[in-house]
């Protein structure tokens, strides 16, 4: 399936250039006021590094919205303009600042 993280799927080196890969991962929520939340980061991913280039903290209810959306990018090459309207997508709506417990 074209856009999923594969290396030579059959595209030509150019097509990796300014193209993002973009990965989920979720962490552990403690705190049982958000037991029904999911947060963590969005890696950022683009041939040639080892390791992400950048993260992007999501922090949202567990929606189908959000399940969906996930589903849709995790693990796909993005172009530079879909890239940037994921980064803005969840800052925007996936992205809730806790509460604060001080």
């Amino acid at each position: 399936m074209e856009g999923i993280n594969v290396i030579d799927g059959g595209h030509p080196d150019e097509w990796y250039k300014d193209r993002f890969m973009v990965g989920f991962t979720e962490e552990g929520i403690m705190d049982l006021k958000y037991q029904d939340w999911v947060g963590g980061r969005m890696a950022v991913y683009v041939i040639g590094e080892q390791y992400a280039i950048d993260e992007i903290r999501f922090f949202t209810p567990n929606t189908l919205e959000w399940m969906n959306f996930r589903e849709q990018y995790d693990g796909r090459w993005l172009d530079k303009t879909a890239f940037e309207d994921v980064v803005e997508t969840v800052k925007k709506r996936f992205y809730t600042r806790p509460e604060s417990r001080i």
